[in-house]
Formats: C-alpha cells, structure tokens, sequence
C-alpha cells in the first residue's frame, strides 16, 4: 500500500459516514449498512457474501476468496485505475464539499444515495432487571450528583463489574452502556463497553431531558459523552446539551435536528482530538446537511480544559466563559477549506 493510500484511508475511518456514502454510490447489491461493516453482493446474488470493515476499510470477497481495500473494490465497480481512484478520493477530502465518483453504470438506482431517516429499535422496559439501581462513587467524584443519578437512572451490573447508564429516547429504552467502575483504565481495558447494544449514530442522548428547552430555544450544544449532559441536565442550563456517543456527528443527528426547527448548532467535542480532521469533517458534514447556523468550541485552545476534558467538566461559571471566549461563530465552506490546507501543508 503507498504512503497516499495509507493517508486516505487514515481520513476515511475517521469520517465513515463518508464512506457510506461512497458504498451507496456503487452498484452493490443488497447493500446492509452494520456498526462496524458493511455487508453486499457483487454478482446479483442475496447472500451477502462480500465485506467492507469499517476499522480498517477492507474488502472481502467470500464467494471467491479475492480481497483488497476500498480502493480495489472502487477500482472493480467503476472500471477506473486504483490510483486514480486514490488521488480523486484524496483532492475531494480536501478540497470538495461531497464525494462523488463517477460511476460508468447508468442502472444504478439513485434512490440508494437518499437518507432514509429511522428510528431505533427499543428494548423491553425490563431489559435491565437484572442490574440494580446505583449511586455510583465515581460519579461522585466526577460531581454527578446524586439526585441527577436517580433521575437518570444509573445502575450497576454486579457480574460485569459495571456502571450502567441507561440510554432513553422518546421514553422508550434504545439501549445502555456500561462503564468501567474505576478512576484508573488499564492498558488492555474498554472504558466503555455496550450492555444493550444501539447504534450511537442513531441516538441524541438528552432529547428527553431537554424537549421543552430545544422547543423554546432551538438551539443545542453537542458534546460526546452522556455525562456531560447529566452535568448540565443538573447545571439547569439555558441551553440544550445533546450527547452523539462519541467524537463523530452522523447525518441522523443532523436530520434528527432539522426535523426540530434546531437555528443554532455548536459542536464542542472534548480537548485533544488526535486526529484535527475529525472536527473539520463534523463541521463539514453539519454545513452541508443541516439547516441551522453551524458553531464550534475551540477547546484544543482553551487553557482551562486538560486534555480528553469536556466543557461540562468544569464548574458552570467556568463553562459559561468558555462559551463566550472560545466559541467560533457562523462557520462556513471556506474556513473548513483553508483549515484542511493548513493542515495539508503543516
């Protein structure tokens, strides 16, 4: 694999939103989207027998036992040479709004590349019977209070060894997940493990909590961690704080936002993202498809924040300077290009 390969892909795993996108856009049959893959079939088949990972964006054939990376099975569909492929790919990261590859197939069917807006399934209300209702020390510490604990529902998973926080949207249960119950995080540990697997792409956590607020303000602040909302949840703070699971906003949050009349959206991902592209893919994706002016919080600057902290770790006074010192406002296409040439060239 080149040097260039070995880049683009880097970007394409952080932005694998991205890449579906691009699957959509090929004549694959009976295409299945999963959390972590991608499944298919390339001769008209329902088998399904081909493969694309999203960890490490290779492809797998099956049938036959052939094998490669993204840019083989573009390659394949399309008819054009892998590193034509590579270079188109590379120039639209950088410089274009949207990925579009030129497929030389005039049967696709081009509703494939329309976003089909679903809901989660729910668990049974009784999903987590067999964990019990918890006030958890370390959330203490981290000033969960214990009033916003109950409200929110923490329990604990005596034969996991974990803390559980519930996942609520619309009042139905979509899902939990499971938190290391220690300070300290060894080597080989998963700070967060699913108990009801969901797909976080697909959840806002704190809808709930704030549905009268989003209505009266119609504006959120979007930060990773479900924590934080509880933080601000308990905070009462003025303005909504939705949780997207992770660093990565999906084009249903977005969707999910327009569908609530959201003006106002700012993205405050935690300090020290380790790869910049990721807030510049965000900030790209919410241009593109939402409908509401797109913000941000410049914490990778903020002198407040330790690295990895979100700004619900901090006291709400602190928060609220931060805001106003550190938000960037009214982001557009052209600040996210000349941030991505910046660091093109850095």
């Amino acid at each position: 694999m080149t040097v260039l390969e070995k880049s683009v892909i880097a970007q394409l795993i952080n932005n694998i939103d991205y890449v579906i996108e691009i699957l959509h856009k090929l004549p694959l049959v009976n295409l299945a989207i999963h959390d972590t893959y991608a499944q298919f079939d390339e001769y008209g088949e329902r088998h399904r027998a081909c493969a694309v990972y999203f960890n490490n964006l290779s492809f797998q054939n099956f049938r036959d036992n052939t094998s490669g990376n993204i840019f083989d099975l573009i390659s394949k569909c399309t008819n054009k040479p892998k590193d034509e492929i590579v270079n188109e790919i590379y120039l639209n990261l950088f410089y274009s709004d949207k990925f579009d590859v030129n497929i030389s197939y005039s049967d696709i069917n081009e509703t494939n590349s329309v976003f089909e807006f679903t809901l989660p399934d729910e668990y049974p209300k009784d999903a987590l019977d067999n964990c019990q209702d918890y006030i958890s020390d370390l959330f203490l510490k981290d000033n969960v209070w214990i009033s916003t604990q109950k409200h929110f529902k923490i329990k604990y998973d005596f034969s996991w060894g974990r803390v559980i926080i519930p996942v609520y949207q619309h009042g139905g249960l979509v899902g939990a997940v499971a938190r290391i119950n220690n300070c300290k995080i060894e080597e080989n540990e998963q700070k967060y493990l699913p108990k009801l697997k969901y797909k976080k792409g697909q959840v806002l956590f704190g809808l709930d909590e704030f549905k009268n607020l989003i209505t009266k303000t119609k504006k959120v602040i979007l930060v990773e961690s479900e924590k934080s909302v509880m933080k601000m949840w308990q905070y009462k703070t003025k303005i909504p704080f939705l949780a997207i699971g992770n660093s990565h906003v999906t084009r249903w949050h977005i969707e999910m936002l327009n569908s609530l009349g959201i003006t106002d959206i700012t993205l405050a991902l935690d300090k020290g993202i380790d790869n910049p592209n990721v807030l510049l893919n965000n900030l790209d994706k919410l241009i593109r498809y939402s409908n509401a002016n797109i913000h941000f919080v410049d914490t990778d600057n903020c002198e407040l924040l330790e690295d990895k902290e979100s700004i619900a770790d901090r006291f709400p006074e602190e928060i609220v300077n931060i805001l106003k010192k550190y938000t960037i406002k009214n982001i557009n296409k052209n600040y996210i290009n000349s941030k991505k040439q910046e660091i093109m060239y850095s």
